[in-house]
């Protein structure tokens, strides 16, 4: 039974009505001259208007021009029986659509055609897919061509080992770097490229990793096929999804190299280091000696109870000493602080003690001058502190002494304070002040005020180095004519607890009362030796000097001492193992330690913490100081009473 489809009559084509009315596709019937003739529910919505404002209108009006030729021809070629396709973007209310049009015959039973069917197919959503499926492609493409560019670059490739399968990957980058064509690889050859202890590491690494899932780095060498090293470093980590280990391969010879020539350089520097610090301890001891008979002997001769003119002399050479003594110290302060070999060493001190002993040594300078010299300790800074008070004396005891020796009337006061959590000690005085433009090169190592005479310009360089060790600056401020503040900021901690009671002492075997005191010298330098002898003369001791540090041994091992006078650098046995070898005896002999005083011109802290390791007591800086001596001496002479 024939069909009418919109008025046209399609017998024998069974349900195509049903067929094009359902289609989600946009279904035209055109007459031979392209007229649109009907039209299903799909296109009048692909079109937005309904099928009586559209029928009767050429099928090409709803077409871009560009192509409106092209499918004329087509509906032409349909009315001659031929089935044509275009695609082409279409114009639409929901703008501009991506669309492939089927024109083909409709025919009658006897096969004659009768009507034309156009199928307008909306495919923007297949063609914006394929399009982003190619641009993806392509950056795709341009990503694994910078990746291998950057691998290259880097030195870096790519592996990856499927256990589950037996198969091994390595990218093109990891031959590049060995050397090596690719070539196919068993799962066994994975570490092959390695050799010896570093396969067997590798693999335990690989084990390790599957196991656990731990990933590992390796810096491991290979021997390429010219026979030059190769450094890589190997990335792996294992896969969560299954047995399967992945990672990395970087080159990184040029940074082994790099941190071999760091190496060196760091030996070498360590080397120097070494090699300043023992030509500082030999040039700070061969110095010393010769000083050590200078102001040793002055010191002698003052005892001696000389003329006023002799004494006037002598102490013209005991300050040419002590400031020559003061330039090599100010050398070696900053040679140790230049090379990081300058230690601080923290310990419990009362800061108004450490101020009047840091003072102490300038106060017959200033009254001589007729000058005050007063020290005060504000109630906050007032009591105990941890810190290195030996060198904030050194530098208040340097800030001072500029102070006095500049200063021509009035006087210098030392004033301690608290400033938030900071240590402040100011040294004020009302000497000529600083020139303004000085101001900023007064710690400048080697440079001097205009109104400095002699010096070395070290003194204020080594206070500020020495203030910022101790996690502080010293700042000054000063008026021309009028005189200058020099401020010393230090990072000291309150001591948390009351002083500590000074342990007991060991027992020691003394004489009886009114006997001299048993003094044991080893001393190798003759004019040391005489030095000595003068010194202890005054003291009534009980005297015994030997030349080296065996002949030490034996005759401590003879004879009962009181007290032990070692020099460090001697023939034979030096002072320290002489030391060892007498509180080794001691033990052995179950006798209470004796006291063991070192007499030195090398007392870098490292040097003084090393004779204190030795067994030694206490040590007495070479040239001794008088008075520094006896007061090693006195506190045995007084138990002794």
């Amino acid at each position: 039974m024939p069909i009418h489809f919109h008025g046209l009559d399609v017998g024998g084509v069974g349900n195509l009505a049903q067929v094009l009315e359902s289609s989600p596709d946009c279904v035209k019937i055109l007459d031979l001259e392209g007229r649109l003739l009907s039209i299903n529910a799909a296109g009048c919505a692909f079109l937005s208007q309904s099928s009586g404002a559209l029928e009767g209108r050429l099928w090409t009006d709803f077409l871009p021009v560009e192509v409106r030729h092209d499918a004329e021809g087509a509906v032409t070629g349909a009315g001659h029986g031929a089935t044509l396709r275009l695609s082409t973007p279409c114009q639409t209310p929901r703008g501009v659509r991506h669309c492939d049009l089927t024109v083909s015959p409709l025919r009658d039973p006897q096969g004659d055609v009768i009507a034309i069917l156009a199928i307008t197919r909306d495919v923007t959503d297949l063609v914006q897919g394929r399009l982003a499926a190619e641009q993806s492609a392509r950056d795709m493409a341009r990503q694994s061509a910078a990746l291998r560019a950057a691998g290259l670059v880097a030195k870096l490739g790519a592996w990856e080992i499927d256990y589950g399968r037996g198969e091994i990957f390595w990218s093109d980058e990891i031959w590049t770097l060995m050397d090596l064509p690719p070539r196919g690889l068993a799962l066994e050859d994975a570490a092959a490229v390695f050799t010896g202890e570093n396969r067997e590491q590798l693999r335990a690494a690989m084990l390790h990793c599957r196991a656990t899932g731990e990933p590992f780095a390796l810096d491991l060498p290979v021997t390429r096929a010219d026979r030059s090293v190769l450094w890589v470093r190997l990335f792996g980590e294992k896969d969560v999804s299954g047995d399967v280990l992945r990672g990395a391969v970087q080159d990184i010879t040029a940074q082994r190299l790099d941190q071999a020539e760091l190496i060196a350089a760091r030996d070498a520097a360590e080397a120097a280091n070494a090699a300043q610090s023992a030509f500082l301890a030999n040039v700070s001891h061969e110095i010393r000696t010769p000083l050590h008979g200078i102001l040793g002997m002055a010191q002698v001769m003052e005892t001696e109870a000389p003329t006023p003119l002799q004494r006037e002399r002598l102490g013209v050479i005991r300050q040419s000493g002590e400031t020559l003594m003061a330039l090599l110290n100010d050398i070696l302060d900053l040679s140790k602080i230049q090379a990081g070999r300058l230690d601080l060493r923290e310990r419990e001190f009362d800061l108004s003690a450490a101020l009047q002993a840091a003072c102490g040594p300038f106060v017959y300078l200033a009254a001589q001058r007729d000058l005050t010299l007063d020290v005060s300790v504000e109630p906050s800074a007032a009591g105990r502190w941890l810190g290195d008070d030996l060198r904030l004396r050194q530098v208040i005891s340097n800030l001072v002494s500029n102070a006095v020796k500049f200063t021509q009337a009035g006087g210098v006061s030392v004033v301690a304070r608290l400033d938030g959590e900071a240590l402040c000690v100011a040294v004020i005085d009302s000497g000529p002040g600083v020139y303004p433009a000085e101001l900023s090169k007064l710690f400048d190592k080697f440079s001097q005020g205009r109104a400095a005479s002699g010096g070395t310009g070290l003194g204020l360089a080594i206070c500020r180095e020495l203030a910022r060790l101790m996690g502080g600056d010293v700042e000054v401020r000063s008026t021309l004519g009028q005189g200058s503040t020099f401020e010393v900021r230090v990072s000291f901690r309150r001591a948390s607890s009351p002083p500590a009671e000074r342990p007991a002492e060991p027992a020691t075997a003394l004489a009886e009362p009114g006997e001299p005191l048993r003094v044991l010298a080893a001393e190798d330098n003759p004019t040391n030796q005489l030095i000595l002898r003068s010194m202890l003369a005054p003291l009534g001791v009980d005297l015994r000097v030997v030349g080296d540090g065996v002949q030490a041994v034996q005759a401590f091992q003879i004879d009962a001492f009181d007290v032990v006078l070692m020099d460090i650098q001697m023939p034979g046995l030096n002072g320290m193992e002489a030391t060892r070898a007498i509180r080794a005896w001691e033990a052995e002999q179950g006798r209470a330690a004796t006291p063991i005083i070192a007499l030195s011109a090398n007392v870098m802290a490292h040097q003084v913490e090393a004779y204190h390791r030795a067994g030694i007591d206490d040590v007495v800086e070479k040239p001794i100081d008088l008075a520094r001596l006896y007061g090693a001496l006195g506190g045995l002479a007084e138990r002794r009473a």
